[in-house]
């Protein structure tokens, strides 16, 4: 994934560890061509790990992404979390298993969703299930 900074002015881009705080969402065809989060945001266990990388006009940043795979055909797009602001990608075709929709129950999740506020997990998107 790359992000350009198309303005005119410095823009600080802010990262943890290993990751970017992204997230990729689908089009479920199967419900009106509605956009659901395929996944999460993991939980954060310190405070330990940011950086920040400051974006000159017309400079970009690459983070790589999971790429899925399966036999179902749809939309994606990446929302991206950077401070306050939620930046959503332009759609691209890919492929996945619509499973990638629902929690199972005996997914590692399933319990704290129940029992937790997990917007936060997902940026903006809204989870199928």
């Amino acid at each position: 994934m790359y992000v350009v900074n198309e303005t005119t002015k410095p823009k600080v881009f802010v990262a943890k560890d290993s990751y970017v705080f992204a997230i990729q969402e689908a089009v479920d065809t199967s419900s009106y061509n509605s956009w659901y989060a395929i996944e999460a945001r993991s939980f954060d266990y310190c405070g330990n790990g940011y950086f920040r990388r400051k974006l000159m006009p017309m400079e970009f940043i690459v983070f790589l992404m999971p790429k899925y795979s399966g036999t179902d055909t749809t939309y994606f797009r990446t929302r991206i979390r950077n401070g306050e602001s939620v930046i959503i990608s332009k759609p691209y075709k890919g492929s996945f298993d619509k499973r990638q929709f629902t929690v199972t129950k005996d997914n590692i999740w399933a319990k704290e969703l129940k029992k937790l506020d997990y917007k936060w997990m997902f940026y903006g998107a809204r989870n199928k299930e």
